[in-house]
């Protein structure tokens, strides 16, 4: 996976000299909304916001692997399938978190 910043720094490059709509302003909301340099300019918020996302997901699927693994074992207690399962995709949903950092 492309860290952010690469992402972001690669975007800006192609934002240079990219209106497509001849406004001559570096704020996007003034300019049409088809021009490249406004989609770029999206790209990059999206960018950022995704990222933050999936940090905060990470967080707190590693919060809630350590919750659930904070119970003691009782013989016959949690022992359905239903808390198997529960417990496995706790610890599923973590590992896909670090695996997409």
């Amino acid at each position: 996976m492309t860290n952010r910043i690469e992402t972001i720094s690669k975007l800006r490059m192609a934002q240079v000299s990219s209106c497509s709509c001849l406004t001559k302003t570096p704020d996007a909301d003034w300019h049409k909304e088809d021009c490249l340099y406004r989609v770029l300019t999206e790209a990059i918020a999206a960018v950022a916001v995704s990222h933050d996302l999936l940090e905060s997901a990470q967080a707190l699927s590693e919060a809630w692997a350590k919750f659930i693994d904070s119970f003691d074992y009782v013989p016959g207690i949690g022992d359905r399938a239903e808390d198997i399962e529960f417990r496995e995709m706790a610890r599923l949903r973590m590992a896909i978190a670090k695996a997409l950092a």
